[in-house]
């Protein structure tokens, strides 16, 4: 095999390593940034609708509910509601479908309910995300709450047809580049093959002896070890997002690793949920105590030894919540 030959094939492994991987990198980080718009889009939608559904039921006027549901098609900015079920007290109050959600099996969940969200899939392949959210967030000292929950199914079909056309114009931008550095490799053969090869090449003027070494003290210095701020039992590098507790490493979510370091940064001081709120969840208008609280738990669950006797992230019943220092 010639020598332009060998270089060609190099070229274009090359250029189908490049090209393949940045496509590939572009289309999975954009796949899950629109994936996480739409979830997000759906569970804001959800958490107003049991807001609403929430209000109707504490005056009274159930009645209302099934109206609210039948024009939420109109809502989400277009997206496609499936089906809108309101549950109190056991009981299937609001069950508004769609027709191609008529299909579905959505048996009556058990108490305790919380914010839930999962994707699902409808017997025609299309996706949908299911997102289950309880009626009252806060529970009221002079009456006990009603227990149920709002759930709201919305098609992903739009979602699927844009990556679709997304990933069709990438391949389609991806092989263009890829023709264009091929054909810069084979333009370059000439230079690389014909031009260089009557180039004479230049022998060293100094002896092997006269070229300096690197001396033994000019070694690189070592990656320094991560930098943890100590609060207690918990050891946490704001740099790298990572958590010991005990010695132990813990991985938490975004979300927890950002109420965690909030409730951190001054060791000892009660946070309310108003400020947790405003830090945590500034962009998110429907975020409620409720939030807070499971969050809370969320924690507790990884950095306690026993949840229900916590020592690191404690309640200050009244006023909020604050990490311990012991």
């Amino acid at each position: 095999m010639s020598k332009i030959a060998v270089y060609l094939s190099v070229a274009i492994a090359a250029a189908t390593l490049a090209v393949g991987g940045i496509s590939w990198f572009y289309l999975d980080q954009s796949g899950e940034a629109r994936t996480q718009s739409y979830l997000e889009l759906a569970q804001t939608y959800t958490i107003a609708f049991s807001d609403r559904a929430a209000l109707y039921l504490a005056r009274g006027q159930p009645q209302d509910l099934g109206l609210l549901a039948s024009t939420a098609s109109t809502l989400l900015f277009g997206k496609v509601i499936l089906y809108v079920q309101v549950v109190a007290a056991g009981e299937l109050i609001v069950d508004e479908r769609a027709p191609e959600a008529n299909a579905l099996e959505l048996p009556l969940l058990a108490p305790p309910y919380a914010l839930d969200r999962s994707v699902e899939t409808l017997p025609d392949g299309t996706l949908y995300v299911d997102v289950k959210k309880d009626l009252f967030p806060v529970q009221r000292q002079d009456e006990p709450p009603l227990a149920g929950y709002v759930r709201v199914g919305t098609s992903l079909s739009q979602l699927q047809a844009d990556l679709g056309v997304e990933r069709a114009l990438t391949l389609a931008i991806a092989l263009a580049v890829w023709m264009v550095l091929l054909l810069c490799a084979w333009l370059s053969t000439r230079w690389l093959f014909t031009v260089k090869s009557i180039i004479r090449p230049v022998e060293p003027s100094l002896p092997v002896a006269s070229i300096p070494t690197p001396a033994q003290g000019d070694a690189p210095a070592s990656v320094p070890a991560a930098n943890l701020r100590r609060i207690g039992q918990l050891g946490i590098d704001d740099v790298r997002k990572q958590v010991e507790v005990r010695g132990r490493p813990v991985e938490l979510s975004p979300k927890e690793f950002d109420l965690l370091t909030l409730l951190c940064a001054e060791p000892g001081r009660v946070y309310s949920n108003e400020e947790i709120l405003g830090k945590i969840w500034a962009q998110h208008s429907f975020a409620s105590a409720q939030d807070v609280k499971q969050y809370v738990y969320f924690l507790r669950r990884k950095l306690e030894l026993d949840p229900k006797k916590p020592t690191i992230i404690l309640t200050v019943r009244g006023f909020g919540y604050k990490v311990g220092t012991g």
